[in-house]
């Protein structure tokens, strides 16, 4: 897996969590970054959300089934439902330059 972002910087969410705690597109800033405990993510960000779990308790990863005891309040993000913002090209400007006259 490639994360093309790293701590602090502005990323964007390219699908929406099943569970409705981000939509697609929406923007936020990665405050974290930790390795998974399971086998279907590597990494998982923190984009400022709160978890309903308090540290110490059972969580079990939605993908695989992993259950491991958190160690925080934070809810933790597969970290390849995001990309940095910035690696993305607006389709409406680049139609504009598209479709622009090519002088010679």
């Amino acid at each position: 897996m490639n994360i093309d972002y790293t701590i602090g910087d502005d990323i964007v969410s390219i699908k929406s969590h099943s569970g409705g705690a981000h939509k697609e597109n929406q923007t936020f800033v990665c405050k974290g970054l930790l390795p998974c405990e399971c086998n279907c993510c590597e990494y998982k960000v923190n984009i400022g959300k709160q978890s309903q779990n308090n540290a110490g308790d059972f969580v079990r990863c939605a993908g695989c089934g992993v259950r491991s005891i958190r160690e925080d309040n934070i809810q933790w993000f597969n970290a390849t439902s995001f990309k940095k913002l910035d690696t993305l090209v607006n389709i409406s400007e680049l139609t504009e330059v598209l479709d622009e006259p090519i002088f010679n």
